[in-house]
């Protein structure tokens, strides 16, 4: 038997939860997780309309699951048939009629270190003030609606705001090229591009929008392009533009959430086309968002109320709904640590604390989750390698 490789040892070794990780974790050992897995394989809808009481619904579901009948449009089956709901607001709205408005929510750190912390109250008048401008530009339920930003909490608000008046947001990652944002909105027949006119990095200015020029006006399904003026630096000016963030300040802060039906599209997440074209994943609204918050309640909450993610440019925003579900702050750096190579990441850090201090350590091939805690500062609990999750049990 031959000796195994330096990168087979790595991949090899296991990772341990610390002890008072462990203590306070739902799943508290691996006889405990084998026993909730065994549950939902042998009886999936009794488990998953327990999971589904975590969810608040306009109407209540009939069935929890039927069957796919053939169809090639239904190879999943339908989830959830019946209920109505909506997922802002399962993320913002529950709680500030809770009483937990004033709780921190979103936490936002900008590469100069500048901060912008968000009650629920607060980024639920943003999310409704985002929501009624992108109302006026035409945008209904079931439109399409590209967001290609860097990590601003902007992009949150935004993909929220879509959620809530029951468009499906498309979420190209930042560092993608202008030919790929073109690719993905033509696909799917986006009506509505939101885009930063530049993008902070390594401190300086980088062209987005500019980046677009005589490639977005080949796009014929787009009527607006709702710019979001970070810099104020100086970009080329369609027609079709819109100062978003002027209008959104024009705007009330009342939205009512669309109601939605359990199988409307929430969200299209595309691959990133390496090994062909691109192929869009349609995400349903209530299959992701029992989903999300099943995920969140056993993976990453623990017992204590401390909640620790990560999220790289892959997949922007997710998280941010899973964290809201359950009561819980998020945390949004972009690029909160300095590297040669200068890249936009989210950090969703999720907990009851707001304290910033320790949260994220990186280097160019391990990104670390530390979580906080109130008085023991950092805990890793997770590393996960550039390209391939080093993944291990919470136990």
């Amino acid at each position: 038997m031959s000796e195994l490789t330096e990168t087979e040892k790595e991949k090899a070794k296991k990772y341990y939860p610390l002890p008072e990780l462990a203590k306070n974790a739902r799943i508290p050992n691996m006889d405990a997780y084998f026993e909730k897995w065994k549950y939902s394989v042998e009886q999936p809808e009794a488990f998953w309309a327990e999971e589904a009481k975590m969810v608040d619904w306009f109407t209540p579901y009939e069935k929890v699951w039927v069957p796919p009948t053939g169809n090639q449009d239904e190879f999943v089956g339908k989830w959830f048939v019946g209920g109505k709901l909506n997922v802002t607001y399962n993320c913002l709205d529950r709680w500030v009629e809770k009483g937990y408005g004033d709780q921190t929510s979103l936490i936002w750190m900008g590469e100069d270190d500048t901060v912008k912390k968000f009650s629920y109250k607060e980024l639920l008048d943003k999310v409704s003030q985002a929501a009624n401008a992108l109302k006026k530009l035409g945008v209904t339920k079931g439109d399409r609606v590209c967001l290609w930003l860097p990590m601003i909490d902007t992009l949150a608000i935004v993909m929220l705001a879509c959620a809530r008046i029951g468009a499906i947001h498309s979420i190209v990652f930042g560092g993608f090229s202008a030919e790929s944002v073109k690719d993905r909105i033509d696909d799917s027949n986006c009506k509505v591009l939101v885009v930063a006119d530049e993008v902070r990095r390594a401190g300086k200015n980088r062209p987005m929008k500019n980046n677009l020029k005589g490639i977005i006006e080949t796009c014929d399904s787009i009527e607006k392009i709702a710019v979001i003026k970070l810099t104020g630096g100086d970009v080329y000016e369609s027609r079709k533009d819109v100062d978003f963030l002027a209008l959104m300040d024009e705007q009330s802060t009342e939205c009512e959430p669309e109601v939605m039906d359990a199988e409307d599209p929430l969200f299209i997440l595309y691959t990133s086309g390496t090994t062909g074209k691109p192929k869009g994943v349609v995400h349903t609204t209530a299959g992701y968002l029992v989903f999300g918050i099943s995920t969140n309640y056993y993976v990453v909450l623990d017992r204590a109320g401390i909640n620790h993610a990560i999220l790289g440019q892959d997949l922007p925003v997710l998280s941010l709904i899973k964290g809201n579900l359950r009561f819980s702050s998020n945390f949004l750096a972009r690029n909160r640590v300095r590297v040669k190579q200068s890249l936009d990441y989210l950090f969703i850090h999720y907990s009851l604390v707001d304290d910033l201090e320790g949260v994220i350590r990186r280097d160019m091939a391990i990104k670390y989750i530390a979580g906080l805690d109130n008085n023991d500062g950092p805990l890793l609990t997770k590393t996960m390698a550039s390209g391939d999750t080093q993944t291990h049990a919470r136990v």
